[in-house]
């Protein structure tokens, strides 16, 4: 499989991440945050095509081009609808819908599901277009340790930062090549047989397994039989505050990430700034890129109050501590 992306909006202004994966069989989208006119350029087949909606955080500038994407989608039937989001993520969402007439709703039978994400758990919702959105339909929780969506092909994992609110992090891998460790067979007593090809089969939805004449967890069986682990994919930040215990969780969470796409917001001279807003400084960037063992850091979501030399200093700070850093390819015109 391979994963493509491509930041979107202009420098200076809001940004948003388009993220494509793609085998011989199937391709699919995945948009991260959705603030203005950043869906503008994007083609009309990306636009309905896009599988998952992901938001960092819902202020204003990621949120504000939603309804260009919920114009194109508000009744699509040929595919899921899916949000995903922080703590409240329902509630706002919710607000979105609603805010046009929905009195010719009846005819429609599309669902839009909202995922709010909290550190140990997802909590769903389902908003029906029949109803006019009036009702959110409580799906309950599911808990995670880290993998928030888990795919054939691949996974999304999330961590949760602080932006005095909760803002997501994420990233996106390709699906680990498992394979099992028949020497811990011994340890558990077990014995090897065609049993053990379930516990590597995605479609396999049963939660326990007979081994032997007893029951067993597939979540035990998986945790001490199956070996791999991520293979490289991309991980998209933005809009925190570095503190020394965020950056250790981020060590942990970037491992096995080869692309960083993370925000730049301000240059090094304006720390104290970007430590009061709880943004990044260009060079915070990279150090993350530097101590994640990253290998390549692409810049976005840079401020507007700088003029364009100053965005070239941006970019500059950065490659002093992480040289394979870059602004998006169609900035290049504009730093």
């Amino acid at each position: 499989m391979s994963i493509h992306f491509q930041v979107l909006g202009q420098m200076g202004m809001d940004n948003a991440l388009l993220v494509k994966l793609e085998n011989y069989r199937k391709l699919e989208r995945l948009l991260f945050d959705c603030g203005d006119r950043t869906l503008s350029d994007l083609p009309y087949s990306d636009l309905l095509g896009i599988d998952h909606l992901f938001f960092s955080h819902l202020h204003v500038d990621h949120v504000s081009g939603f309804d260009a994407y919920f114009r194109a989608n508000f009744n699509r039937t040929s595919k899921e609808n899916h949000i995903w989001g922080p703590p409240e993520t329902a509630r706002i969402m919710q607000h979105r819908f609603q805010g046009y007439m929905w009195n010719l709703a009846e005819q429609y039978g599309t669902v839009w599901q909202v995922h709010e994400v909290f550190p140990e758990h997802v909590h769903t919702y389902c908003f029906e277009t029949a109803e006019g959105f009036r009702i959110a339909h409580d799906l309950g929780q599911v808990k995670h340790q880290g993998v928030i969506l888990d795919q054939e092909q691949y996974q999304v994992r999330a961590i949760t930062l602080d932006h005095q609110t909760p803002c997501l992090g994420f990233a996106v891998h390709e699906r680990a090549k498992t394979r099992i460790d028949l020497s811990k067979l011994s340890d558990l007593g077990l014995r090897s047989g065609k049993w053990l090809e379930l516990l590597k089969d995605f479609h396999f939805s049963e939660e326990s397994i007979e081994v032997d004449g007893k029951q067993y967890s597939m979540a035990f069986l998986k945790e001490k039989l199956l070996m791999g682990h991520p293979r490289g994919g991309l991980a998209y930040l933005t809009d925190f505050l570095l503190t020394p215990e965020a950056l250790g969780d981020l060590r942990g969470f970037l491992q096995h990430v080869d692309v960083l796409i993370c925000e730049g917001q301000y240059l090094h001279e304006d720390l104290a700034r970007a430590r009061r807003n709880f943004h990044l400084t260009s060079r915070q960037a990279a150090q993350i890129a530097l101590e994640a063992g990253i290998h390549k850091l692409v810049l976005m979501h840079v401020s507007k109050r700088y003029e364009a030399a100053q965005w070239q200093r941006l970019l500059s700070e950065a490659q002093e501590v992480f040289v394979n850093t870059a602004f998006p390819e169609h900035w290049a015109e504009m730093s």
